[in-house]
Parts: C-alpha cells; structure tokens; sequence
C-alpha cells in the first residue's frame, strides 16, 4: 500500500523530469524551420518622416537602417532590396524584401503626413 509520501515523491520526481527537458530541444531535434516573426520596430528619426515600421525575420536596428537609407535616397534596389512605394492622400506605404541567408526579409512603413 502507498502512502502520501510516495506519491507526493513520484510527482515531484515527474515534475523535476519535465522541467528538465529544455522546451527548445523539442522543435530542433525534430529539424524543423525556426519560425517567422513580425517585429514592431516604431518610428523613424523625426528628420525621417516615417512611421508604423514593422520587420519580418529582421531586427529592428537593421530595419530602421534599410528603411532610412531607402527614404533618404529613394532607391528601389539596393544590396538585395527591393522596394516600392505606394502613395495615398499626403502620404503613402512602402514595402521593401529581399531573399538572405535563406530566408525571406520584408519591412513595411508608412511615410508622409
């Protein structure tokens, strides 16, 4: 027959177990991708009038440094980017992507009033 302290002892022996196991081990043992992401990097600089600048399997402070390269010259294609710029109103929307590493980056922002 067991008692509370036995069981108590099991539990704890499982719990211990599972915590254990890193949680992160899982996804790459079994070779999966690493997963896509959106980051919300913010603003821009208020001499560089935009703003809403997301990121796609990108950092921020490369976002920010690609998105004002392309609002300060106005290039559409450079080291691998390629961008376009809708307008509406005052204002407008530009998306920028381009292939790295394997993997496909995308930024988005709005500029204008």
């Amino acid at each position: 027959m067991r008692t509370r302290g036995h069981l108590a002892l099991t539990l704890l022996a499982i719990s211990a177990a599972l915590t254990l196991t890193p949680a992160s081990a899982v996804p790459a043992a079994s070779g999966l991708p690493k997963a896509s992401y959106w980051r919300h990097c913010g603003d821009g600089l208020p001499h560089y009038n935009y703003f809403n600048l997301k990121a796609h399997n990108l950092g921020c402070r490369y976002a920010h440094r690609t998105a004002n390269h392309h609002f300060r010259t106005g290039d559409k294609r450079f080291h691998g980017w390629r961008c376009r710029d809708r307008m509406r109103g005052e204002g407008g929307r530009t998306k920028c992507h381009r292939h790295h590493g394997g993997r496909y980056q995308e930024i988005r922002y709005l500029f204008g009033v």
